[in-house]
C-alpha cells in the first residue's frame, strides 16, 4: 500500500501504453527523469514534475518496489 498517493492527470507510459516506472521514481525524488524518448506522452512529465515540487517530494522516494502498481506514491487524478 502506498505512503502517499498524488493525484496527477496522466503518467508517462511507452508505446505499449505500459507506465515508466523510472521515470516517476526520478521525478517523485527530484531527479532528472534522464532518456525520455521512449515516453510517448511527454505533456505530462512538466506537470508531474512541478506537482512533486510543490509537495516537496525529494528525498523521499521508496526503495524496493519499481513498479507503480507496486507503490510509487503517484496515481492517475480523475477529472
Amino acid at each position: 500500500m502506498p505512503r502517499k498517493i498524488i493525484p496527477v492527470l496522466d503518467m508517462p507510459k511507452d508505446k505499449e501504453h505500459q507506465v515508466i516506472s523510472r521515470v516517476l521514481g526520478r521525478l517523485y525524488a527530484g531527479e532528472d527523469p534522464e532518456d525520455v524518448s521512449d515516453v510517448q506522452n511527454q505533456k505530462c512529465l512538466a506537470s508531474i514534475k512541478k506537482i512533486c515540487a510543490e509537495m516537496d517530494t525529494a528525498g523521499r522516494r521508496r526503495t524496493g518496489s519499481t513498479s507503480a502498481s507496486k507503490g510509487w506514491p503517484v496515481t492517475r487524478g480523475q477529472q
